[in-house]
């Protein structure tokens, strides 16, 4: 199974981890917590901060940048702030679980229903595990939860929080929904249900406008967004798409019949 990993060292008092919220990660709030904790020494904290970036460097997660230097951790002699020891302080000083991703054991239809791609990509997070009682979501933006309250009131479910490497959270945030994706081409599905209500919803605000075809416009836009809604993946449902659309093609044929029928009426008015 997938694991969370609690920190065994004391978690920050509360009063210390609600004075960061909504405070986004960055190199130098992040090296002053590292100073302040005597993980670097003050050398390593000054030169880091007032050394360049290149353009790739400055698009990096903070956390994966300070790794990626292989600073001396003057806590523990000989040895290195990774990533993994930089994650682990973090957990500590967040007060939230580090996640370790098991990508052959994650489901992801289900993780990927959870929100959109867009949605993830937006917040930087990713749902990892889904159950009837909570939903557990990663990040490397622990102080950050503008999204949170929202998101739990969709799901009707708690929301729980834990941290996961940054260049994990990118790589599988655009794989799970990658894979999820290819399975419902695969089975015929044309997307996700919250996709087929807004296209619902869109259609149905074209109906709102003039049109001056009103008996194709109104009444074909309701069916359309209809069938969208019916299209779900499953044996159960396939003949019911397909009864669906049928219905639809001879009401698009009987209502376009009816127009022309209609046209020279409608001229003559003009």
């Amino acid at each position: 199974m997938t694991s969370v990993v609690n920190s065994g060292a004391q978690v920050e008092t509360s009063t210390a981890v609600v004075s960061r919220a909504g405070r986004t990660l960055d190199l130098r709030n992040l090296m002053d917590d590292l100073l302040k904790d005597q993980r670097v020494s003050s050398a390593d904290h000054a030169q880091l901060l007032n050394s360049s970036r290149s353009k790739e460097e400055a698009m990096q997660h903070p956390l994966t940048y300070i790794a990626e230097k292989s600073l001396p951790d003057i806590k523990r002699a000989g040895a290195r702030l990774d990533i993994d020891v930089l994650m682990q302080w973090l957990s500590e000083q967040s007060g939230q679980a580090l996640f370790h991703l098991d990508p052959l054991k994650v489901n992801v239809p289900a993780i990927t229903e959870v929100m959109s791609f867009e949605f993830a990509k937006r917040h930087n997070i990713l749902a990892v595990q889904v159950s009837v009682d909570e939903v557990t979501i990663a990040s490397a933006e622990p102080y950050l939860d503008s999204w949170q309250s929202n998101l739990e009131h969709v799901l009707r479910r708690p929301i729980k929080r834990v941290l996961i490497d940054p260049a994990d959270l990118q790589r599988y945030t655009v794989e799970f929904y990658s894979l999820a994706k290819s399975v419902r081409g695969a089975s015929g599905a044309s997307g996700q249900a919250t996709a087929g209500v807004a296209n619902f919803e869109q259609l149905l605000e074209l109906g709102d406008m003039k049109d001056p075809m009103p008996m194709i416009s109104t009444s074909l836009i309701l069916w359309i967004g209809f069938y969208n809604t019916l299209l779900i993946s499953g044996p159960v449902i396939f003949i019911l798409n397909r009864v669906v659309k049928w219905v639809m093609c001879v009401f698009v044929l009987m209502a376009c019949c009816t127009t022309l029928m209609n046209f020279p009426l409608r001229w003559q008015w003009q």
